[in-house]
């Protein structure tokens, strides 16, 4: 995951004051620390704009974190968001870098988007059992996945493979991500 979403884009896309900004990011409980550039300018993880502003209020189970904005994070301005990190990834290329852990935007799914997640990871399951891969190694980086995220968010597939096309996503996605040299030679 990459630190994509900018302090502006996020006040542009909320139509928000950078104090109101500040206040909402200014303890870093959950999630990473922001990243800030020679220009002094501030960028985050998309999750983690998506459960600092949803908080515990988008799960129906609610065990995320508490929610700095009352209104959560959906709908046009969550896609803006979701769009604006898809192009800076773009731009950067560099998809291997979205594999580290666990998730606290896991915790603040809705229950549609928990619902795609599962679609998703049984997808990759029974591709990856096929290519003869253990797919529970991989369960916690493919929740992680810019793609799979893009998906779970705002129910665009673009960015996944056609359902021919699962087979050679979950090998290589296997292989970049495998979690020791043993499972490569499986």
């Amino acid at each position: 995951m990459h630190y994509t979403i900018s302090g502006p884009d996020i006040r542009a896309v909320l139509g928000v004051s950078p104090q109101t900004l500040v206040r909402w990011f200014k303890n870093h409980p959950e999630g990473h620390p922001p990243h800030i550039t020679d220009k002094k300018v501030i960028f985050y993880r998309l999750d983690d704009v998506v459960a600092r502003l949803r908080g515990g209020n988008g799960s129906s189970a609610d065990t995320g974190p508490k929610s700095v904005r009352p209104r959560g994070l959906y709908g046009d301005e969550l896609a803006s968001l979701v769009q604006i990190d898809a192009e800076r990834r773009l731009e950067a290329m560099q998809d291997d870098m979205y594999c580290e852990g666990a998730s606290p935007l896991l915790n603040v799914l809705t229950d549609a988007e928990n619902e795609r997640l599962a679609e998703m990871r049984a997808a990759f399951r029974y591709t990856a059992v096929a290519c003869g891969f253990s797919p529970d190694l991989y369960m916690d980086r493919l929740a992680r996945h810019p793609a799979i995220i893009r998906y779970v968010l705002t129910g665009d597939r673009s960015e996944l493979p056609t359902l021919e096309g699962w087979a050679s996503w979950s090998r290589a996605f296997c292989i970049v991500n495998v979690p020791n040299l043993a499972q490569v030679a499986a």
